[in-house]
């Protein structure tokens, strides 16, 4: 029986078992009139979700080394389903200039190119050691699985853990909220603009207002006609020990939010490599060399049930936001806090300044 690793252990009993049990279970009254749950927030100086430190054990260098074969195998299915996605995003994108991209959803062929880059993604998943993929929750053995975006428009998953996390597209049709600069990326940048995402700078405040404006359009004169719209609402990726806190992003259309949450069960005795802190021991590229060395990691996605704001939180999205980052911490039982990315960008860059005063 394989021991589960941090990214599972942390969040409780409803984690470990997989289901909503003592541990997790939220009222349907309480989602439902926007209440904050008991637990209160956790002090700056208790817990932080900057930093990600782990050491292999014995029995995980036996694990990876046994992988060692399969890993050319599983690389090759990688670069192939990055290049069939590049392939039909740049089929899925001829003849429309950027401004139009996303001037509707697409049909037809395109649409086809779009499900075939989130095949690709799916595919990805399996060869990033990730064969197994699970719903749990209320609505996880019903056929939509997630509410229909004319009642739900908005999804948000947190904790953000890593990259990989965006390829949670592979499994549901949504249309995600991601940084520009993967837009623009080598191979990446080409499908991840043909899943018709909104881009958005969080260095620049024009863009993040652009980011806003897109958001409410989907949600409020589009409402129903696109897929849901899947945020990350910390905003950055973080060990998975605390919740950032909440950007408004989400919650300034008013509209009712799906929400999720993945978790990683590993095959790791103690660590996953999955976790990408903004501190972490390894840089990202061998944490990558790691991910595919992994025998079998799932994927569960937890549904919860979908919170409609009450009439306060429809005025004050800053409240909105937090009364939903205290439910989802609470269910994962984990603290709440009020750590930012602008906080964890100047934590990494005041890291940098020490270690190269030391040397």
């Amino acid at each position: 029986m394989p021991q589960q690793s941090p990214v599972t252990q942390r969040h409780g009993s409803s984690f470990a078992t997989g289901t909503m049990g003592e541990g997790g279970d939220l009222e349907e009254s309480t989602i439902n009139n926007g209440g904050v749950a008991s637990s209160s927030r956790t002090p700056q100086d208790k817990v932080t979700p900057f930093s990600y430190y782990f050491k292999p054990t014995l029995q995980d260098y036996v694990l990876m080394g046994l992988m060692v074969p399969l890993f050319p195998f599983r690389l090759l299915l990688a670069v192939i389903c990055l290049l069939v996605a590049w392939a039909a995003g740049k089929i899925a994108l001829m003849g429309l200039s950027p401004e139009i991209v996303n001037a509707a959803p697409f049909t037809g062929w395109r649409l086809f190119c779009r499900h075939l880059i989130m095949w690709c993604s799916r595919a990805l998943f399996f060869a990033a050691s990730i064969q197994k993929i699970e719903f749990v929750g209320e609505a996880a053995d019903s056929v939509g699985r997630f509410e229909d975006s004319s009642v739900a428009p908005i999804m948000i998953s947190a904790p953000h853990f890593s990259y990989l996390d965006a390829f949670i597209s592979g499994t549901v049709d949504i249309t995600p909220v991601i940084k520009a600069s993967a837009g623009k990326a080598p191979v990446f940048g080409r499908f991840l603009t043909a899943l018709q995402p909104i881009f958005v700078n969080r260095e620049k405040a024009e863009s993040r207002q652009s980011t806003k404006e897109a958001i409410i359009r989907r949600c409020d004169t589009e409402k129903g006609v696109w897929p849901p719209v899947l945020i990350f609402p910390e905003g950055t990726t973080g060990n998975g020990k605390c919740l950032f806190k909440f950007k408004p992003g989400a919650f300034y259309p008013g509209q009712p939010i799906q929400l999720t949450s993945i978790e990683y069960i590993s095959w790791m005795s103690a660590w996953n490599p999955i976790v990408m802190a903004w501190d972490s021991c390894i840089p990202v590229w061998q944490s990558m060399i790691y991910i595919f060395l992994q025998p079998h990691v799932t994927a569960r996605i937890h549904i919860l049930p979908v919170y409609y704001p009450t009439d306060e939180e429809n005025k004050n999205p800053a409240l909105f936001a937090s009364n939903v980052q205290q439910v989802l911490a609470d269910y994962l039982g984990i603290p709440a806090t009020e750590h930012t990315y602008e906080n964890a960008r100047d934590y990494l860059r005041s890291l940098i300044q020490r270690k190269r005063k030391r040397s």
